[in-house]
């Protein structure tokens, strides 16, 4: 059997394997993190929970399988053969040389033979690296099988082992050994022959002094792969679940709803019978009552004018159509939908950060909706502003809506009155009270905080709520009546199952 393939000037050309240069700058880990780099970038990759549960679908093993390679394994020694001309001998004085032949012993190497080209750093091996001699820089060193000290010292530089490919097979692969060599002189061959020079013993030994590193190399390979690597990947996996569960948390939250935008706010006309002006009333010659019915007549947007048995002229004031109030609480229920189905998302975030999200929406759906806005006694949260109302009233905020924390029955109070009331004007009627939830007990919060906005002054009952859970409180304030919408929504995370012992 050949040796390596020839190279040239004392064999430098040989890669020397076990060395203190590999124990100290060419640590096995460094290389074994190289397998998880495919792995964390595939993972890196994935832009949606979707293709994450894809990529998880079959395991962790079965993606750790993807990069996984065979511990290196050192067999047994196969034909043995000299390749010629080896370093000569020396005497003590190197006044005095001979020639030697190279023989070369194989061993076969099955797994992933690079890594042996590594020293085992997890742990660490009390096991000192072999070619010492020259390391340390020494030139001439005594040969341990010499037979006469004439011929017992030698400059040879080659490395104890190396590593080479054998042949290479029909399925493209390479058949790799691990070699080692002796030098031997004609007298030295002699007492092979003889049976005073056991080759054998020397060999061996040499095996047996490598065998521990060649060991920890396969343990700490085989570890990495079956432990390190699976919780590394499970831990990215699980972080970057999180963050992409997040982002389609606030994904879903600025998602327009329905198909397109919902129909404009109409701003509805009120005629109270107080208001009817009597002096034109008078001025028409008739003296008829005002039917019953209009005392509470609405008109479409525009109209000022009610036909009658007479002109009855009306003083008018903006509020936001029953229709458009409906809308705009369907918008936020889908939101709130939305908010619910990630509320471990929700729940790290402010009542600002909530309504900078809310107002996103509402902007996508509904014309005109502003953030903070100074209003007459304060900076309201969220407001809807009319498309357009009559020359004689104006532009004028219709809808407001307030995003609190209801962290106690102070802070629930305190959101609607007087934080809330103090937003509206003459000409905003309808708004809502956004409230959030973070309570284990959602339905038993949501009771004991409806009894207490129904405790506040000025509440004359409940309307017919049209989304369900979410009351219409009517309130009289300074002589008007405000209808708020009571929105609860609950932002508390299911509790995490608890580690079984």
């Amino acid at each position: 059997m050949p040796g390596p393939r020839t190279r040239n000037a004392r064999g430098s050309g040989f890669k020397a394997l076990f060395t203190h240069f590999d124990r100290d700058h060419h640590e096995l880990s460094g290389v074994l993190g190289r397998y998880a780099v495919p792995l964390l970038e595939e993972v890196r990759r994935t832009q949606t929970v979707a293709e994450l549960d894809e990529l998880e679908k079959f395991g962790v093993t079965a993606l750790v399988d993807t990069v996984r390679v065979q511990a290196p394994v050192v067999g047994r020694s196969f034909r043995p053969g000299s390749t010629g001309e080896g370093r000569p001998r020396w005497d003590a004085s190197q006044s005095q040389g001979a020639p030697t032949t190279r023989h070369w012993v194989p061993f076969a190497v099955s797994g992933e033979q690079e890594l042996l080209r590594r020293w085992p750093d997890d742990p660490p091996i009390d096991v000192e690296p072999v070619d010492k001699w020259w390391d340390a820089g020494e030139v001439f060193r005594r040969v341990e099988y010499a037979v006469t000290e004439n011929q017992a010292y030698t400059d040879d530089n080659t490395p104890t082992w190396c590593l080479e490919a054998v042949e290479e097979r029909e399925d493209g692969r390479m058949v790799w050994a691990l070699y080692t060599h002796v030098d031997l002189s004609l007298e030295e061959e002699e007492a092979v022959a003889q049976g005073k020079l056991d080759l054998r013993a020397i060999v061996r030994a040499r095996r047996d002094y490598i065998e521990p590193i060649v060991s920890a190399i396969a343990a700490q390979t085989d570890y990495f792969f079956k432990t390190k690597l699976p919780a590394v990947l499970k831990e990215q996996l699980a972080d970057h679940r999180t963050v992409l569960t997040n982002r389609e948390a606030v994904t879903a939250a600025l998602t327009v709803p329905g198909p397109g935008f919902a129909p404009l706010p109409r701003v509805a006309v009120t005629k109270r019978r107080d208001e009817v002006d009597r002096s034109s009333q008078e001025q028409s010659g008739e003296n008829e009552a005002v039917p019953e019915e209009l005392g509470v007549a609405e008109a479409e947007f525009g109209s000022e004018e009610v036909p009658g048995p007479s002109l009855v002229k009306f003083s008018t004031r903006a509020s936001l159509a029953p229709v458009s109030f409906e809308d705009v609480q369907r918008t936020i229920r889908r939101w709130a939908n939305a908010v619910e189905r990630y509320p471990g998302t929700f729940e790290q975030l402010g009542e600002e950060r909530i309504s900078d999200l809310l107002a996103a929406t509402l902007n996508a759906t509904v014309p005109d909706v502003g953030r903070e806005v100074f209003t007459q006694n304060g900076r309201s949260d969220i407001f809807i502003k009319a498309d357009a109302l009559d020359a004689d009233l104006g532009p004028a905020t219709v809808f407001i809506c307030e995003a609190k924390k209801a962290t106690g029955r102070k802070a629930v109070r305190e959101a609607l009155d007087p934080q809330l009331f103090s937003y509206l004007n003459v000409h905003d009627t309808s708004a809502v009270l956004l409230l959030l939830l973070n309570q284990n007990q959602f339905h038993r919060s949501r009771k004991l905080y409806l009894e207490v906005l129904e405790s506040i002054a000025g509440y004359k009952g409940t309307e017919v709520e049209f989304i369900k859970g979410w009351p219409i409180l009517k309130f009289e304030r300074d002589g008007r009546y405000v209808n708020v919408c009571a929105a609860f929504v609950h932002v508390r995370p299911p509790d995490k199952p608890r580690a079984k012992n």
